[in-house]
């Protein structure tokens, strides 16, 4: 049986924890070899799971300039600085490599979801992003089919398939508790 999808936070308050230097795969069995790689992870990056080790929930969410200021990322301050936008960049080449999942919110930052509601809530965020790029996406390349841009058209298709791959691959999502 596989590791927990998540660590419950820890019995008596949010103690942070030592980083873990590689991410923890999740292995079916101590004789099987884990099912994803461990690469290096960047130093600010190890240093933000750190900080991230201990924030469950929502509630305890760190905004990125706060985040990026205090792992020692360069750059502009600010919601959009640079400094939040090498982190974000950062996280997202790595993110299949963290340790456990990470969540975001545009207004609170970023968090260890800590119930079945926030990890629902944040798939269903997710999912609807994405349905609203491709839509958008699709809507661009029917604008460049009607000037007469052949190849667009041929883009457009591929788009509306994966408009359709999408909704059938999303599993029903149960409602928020809430």
């Amino acid at each position: 049986m596989g590791l927990p999808l998540f660590e419950a936070p820890p019995a008596g308050g949010n103690a942070p924890a030592a980083p873990a230097v590689r991410p923890v795969c999740a292995a079916p069995a101590a004789t099987v070899q884990p099912r994803c790689s461990t690469p290096e992870l960047p130093p600010e990056l190890v240093r933000a799971l750190a900080v991230l080790r201990s924030r469950f929930g929502a509630g305890a969410a760190i905004t990125g300039a706060e985040l990026a200021q205090r792992v020692g990322i360069r750059g502009s301050a600010g919601a959009n600085g640079t400094a939040v936008r090498r982190f974000r960049q950062m996280l997202e080449v790595h993110y299949p490599d963290l340790p456990w999942p990470l969540a975001a919110t545009t207004a609170g930052g970023y968090y260890r979801p800590s119930t079945p509601a926030e990890i629902a809530h944040y798939r269903r965020d997710l999912r609807s992003r994405a349905e609203c790029i491709l839509r958008r996406a699709a809507a661009f390349e029917a604008q460049l089919s009607r000037e007469g841009n052949v190849s667009a058209a041929r883009q457009q298709r591929e788009l509306h398939r994966l408009l359709a791959h999408l909704a059938a691959v999303t599993p029903p999502q149960p409602a928020d508790p809430a």
